[in-house]
C-alpha cells in the first residue's frame, strides 16, 4: 500500500507522518489543518479545505492541542466553513478549539475575547500574517500561490517578496480571491 505523508507539528517539531498515523493520533489527540495558501486553519474535513492542492508546501498539519496552539501561533486563523471554533460534527466537537487557543489568541492579537479571533472584521484575510520565516525552511517548499487581500500596493507585495527572498525561496504566484474569473484567483502583477 502506498501510503501518503504529511508535515506536521507534533512534539516541538515539524515532520512527515503517514497518512495511518495521522488518522491514529486525529482520533486521540485531535488533528487540525493549516492550508498555507490562505493562512486558513480547519478542520481535517473540511470539504473546501480538502479541494485544493495538497503537495509539499500546500498543508501544514497540526497534531493535538500543542500543535494548533502553534498553528496559531503561527499566524494562521478559523476556517470561516467548516468553522473549527463551532464544528458541525460530533467527533470534532470534543475539542474546545477556543478555550485550548485562548491565551495564544490574546498573546498574539491582543483579544480579549476569543470570539474576536474568528471574526474577519477583526482579523480579516491575509496569508502575509503568516511566519513563512519560521515554516517555510523546514517544509524546504512554499504553496503554489498564495492569496491576500485585493487592493495591495506594490510596495506592499514587495514586502512580501523581500522576506520570501530573505529564507532563500521565491514568492509564488499572490492574488486574490474573485468569484468572477475561472480559477477564482486574480493574480498580481508587479
Amino acid at each position: 500500500m502506498n501510503e501518503k505523508y504529511y508535515p506536521a507539528y507534533y512534539d516541538g517539531d515539524i515532520r512527515e507522518f503517514s497518512s495511518s498515523e495521522l488518522w491514529a493520533y486525529k482520533q486521540d489527540e485531535g488533528l487540525w489543518s493549516g492550508r498555507l495558501s490562505t493562512g486558513l486553519l480547519g478542520l481535517t474535513n473540511c470539504e473546501p479545505g480538502n479541494k485544493g492542492p495538497k503537495g509539499k508546501g500546500e498543508i501544514l498539519l497540526g497534531i493535538g492541542v500543542e500543535g494548533l496552539r502553534q498553528l496559531v501561533d503561527w499566524g494562521f486563523i478559523p476556517c470561516p466553513i467548516c468553522t473549527p471554533e463551532n464544528p458541525k460534527f460530533e467527533a470534532d466537537r470534543r475539542w474546545n478549539f477556543l478555550y485550548i487557543i485562548q491565551n495564544n489568541i490574546k498573546k498574539k492579537y491582543g483579544f480579549s475575547n476569543p470570539r474576536d479571533f474568528c471574526d474577519k472584521s477583526k482579523l480579516p484575510f491575509d496569508a502575509r500574517r503568516l511566519n513563512w520565516e519560521e515554516i517555510i525552511p523546514v517544509l524546504d517548499a512554499t504553496p503554489s500561490r498564495i492569496y491576500l487581500p485585493k487592493g495591495l500596493k506594490e510596495e506592499e507585495l514587495k514586502d512580501l517578496e523581500t522576506r520570501f527572498n530573505c529564507i532563500g525561496f521565491i514568492l509564488p504566484p499572490v492574488g486574490f480571491y474573485d468569484k468572477n474569473i475561472l480559477g477564482h484567483f486574480n493574480q498580481y502583477i508587479f
